[in-house]
């Protein structure tokens, strides 16, 4: 009802009348605002329990994370939290083939992210360290996807450090020495200069 009244011309001593169809349209706009608020709020709530529940070693950090995507699926943050604690979960197993079947969902995460927010680094890291990390694992043909992906990352912001780490761990996996001690000396200057 305020954007109403605020939308309402006044004319000193006269009552303008509403157009019928005003007080409709600010209700839908106050119900879609509301609505809004309560996704993000609930997609917010869901990260913070995913968060604990990861730190204390719980599975429900999974079903949580996945909860706050579904709240809020255009938010790089929550992917690259969910990613990353695939990749925890995968480091501390045992078994290889659940490990490579966690760098895979992490990879799919990426790819996922990249369709929704293909301008943002995150979804750029998430994608290539994941297909990184599966390659350790034994899928093959990956490390060339991985490093057209976090070269492009790198593009979009060259002095991103954990970007440069990985893209370093890349760079000794792919057997590339000059393209490492580049990386390397980048790195090097960074972190002197922070």
């Amino acid at each position: 009802m305020l954007l109403c009244a605020a939308l309402v011309p006044r004319e000193s001593g006269r009552r303008v009348p509403l157009a019928p169809w005003l007080p409709a349209a600010s209700a839908i706009l106050s119900l879609a605002a509301f609505w809004f608020l309560c996704r993000l709020t609930l997609a917010d709530r869901h990260l913070r329990s995913a968060l604990i529940y990861a730190a204390v070693g719980d599975t429900r950090a999974e079903q949580e994370f996945g909860e706050a995507q579904l709240w809020n699926p255009w938010e790089t943050d929550f992917r690259m939290a969910r990613a990353k604690h695939l990749h925890a979960v995968a480091q501390s197993l045992t078994h290889p083939e659940r490990r490579r079947a966690l760098y895979e969902e992490a990879a799919a995460i990426g790819r996922e992210a990249l369709r929704l927010r293909p301008a943002q680094i995150d979804s750029y890291q998430i994608y290539g360290t994941s297909l990184m990390l599966s390659t350790l694992e034994g899928v093959p043909n990956r490390l060339a996807e991985a490093e057209a992906a976090l070269d492009h990352a790198q593009t979009l912001d060259p002095a991103f450090t954990p970007l440069i780490a990985n893209r370093i761990k890349l760079a000794r996996l792919t057997g590339k020495a000059g393209k490492r001690d580049q990386l390397e000396t980048l790195y090097n200057r960074l972190q002197a200069s922070a």
